[in-house]
């Protein structure tokens, strides 16, 4: 009988050992899932980012473009106005000599605007660039723990495991007493009798 316990004992070893396996092989799994979906999801950020700055590029240049052509009427609207008040009256040339500088005045203080603009736009999509790679870090720094969390749990039930295992197969492989006998031992008795 004690070589028929060592013999089981030496079975379950490598039961454990193959079911350690298959638990290797189940993490290695996750890790490949967890890898693709992070991938993934990086993907999906990206092409919205690129999305967009697309959109934002194309309303940028509507506006700039409309902004261009309204200067661009107005200035000739002044030009025209300035020309005929020159060809009417020369006596008002001061007058126009104002309207003009006022005019360039305007006009520098539009390109001062239109850049103003720019610089505002270039902060506020590299502030949106830096918050979405702060996203993605984040994400990815969240992922990383849960994962390792899992890991470390399941490595310790895997430990626990191993020991309560380890434990009973000493057990068992204890020569039997005449006057003492374990539960381990009767539990194994009682299901060798039912089970012949």
């Amino acid at each position: 009988q004690t070589v028929d316990l060592r013999q089981e004992a030496a079975e379950r070893k490598v039961e454990l050992r193959e079911e350690q396996q298959r638990y290797l092989q189940y993490l290695s799994e996750v890790r490949q899932r967890q890898n693709a979906e992070e991938e993934e999801w990086k993907q999906l950020m990206e092409e919205k980012h690129q999305e967009i700055l697309t959109k934002q590029n194309q309303q940028r240049h509507r506006h700039q473009q409309a902004r261009n052509h309204l200067v661009e009427e107005v200035m000739e609207a002044r030009h025209l106005q300035v020309q005929n008040r020159l060809n009417n009256n020369l006596e008002k040339k001061a007058e126009l000599q104002k309207e003009k500088e006022a005019l360039f005045q305007a006009i520098e203080e539009e390109k001062l605007k239109q850049e103003e603009e720019k610089r505002s736009r270039r902060q506020a999509t590299l502030a949106y660039r830096a918050d979405l790679e702060a996203q993605v870090k984040e994400k990815q720094h969240l992922h990383g723990e849960q994962r390792a969390q899992t890991l470390r749990e399941d490595q310790q039930g895997l430990i626990q495991e191993q020991l309560i295992k380890c434990r009973r197969d000493q057990i068992l492989a204890r020569p039997e007493s005449n006057t003492l006998s374990h539960p381990f031992r009767r539990t194994l008795r009682s299901a060798n009798i039912m089970n012949p």
